[in-house]
């Protein structure tokens, strides 16, 4: 079992890591789904932290962490638990996307370190 648990925390620490790491912070002032290379296009090599995709599977992961009992602080799943619920989605154009991706962001360093620390990494 101890085994189990050590690898679905590398699990979860990798994939925050991908998602704080290889996503940009950069908000648009245009959709980024119109930031496809052509229409035969169906994946662009850029990816955004304000798609849509990123922050429901981002928000759907870390409530996952929580119930797999990776994320065992209990202000930490206070916290991851506000952020799902403060409605994170960017709307372009919105003065507030710059704050949310604060947010994000910060809660992002804040799970990576939490995990990291549990297992040693």
């Amino acid at each position: 079992m101890a085994v189990l648990e050590e690898r679905l925390d590398k699990y979860y620490l990798d994939y925050f890591i991908h998602k704080r790491d290889d996503f940009l912070d950069d908000i648009p002032e245009i959709d980024v789904r119109l930031t496809l290379d052509s229409e035969q296009e169906t994946s662009r090599t850029t990816r955004y932290k304000v798609q849509g995709k990123y922050v429901f599977g981002l928000s759907s992961n870390l409530r996952a962490g929580v119930e797999d009992e990776v994320i065992t602080d209990v202000g930490l799943q206070k916290a991851i638990e506000e952020w799902v619920l403060s409605e994170p989605m960017f709307v372009i154009g919105d003065p507030k996307n710059g704050e949310k991706m604060q947010r994000m962001n910060d809660l992002l360093d804040g799970v990576i370190a939490y995990i990291g620390a549990k297992i040693g990494a």
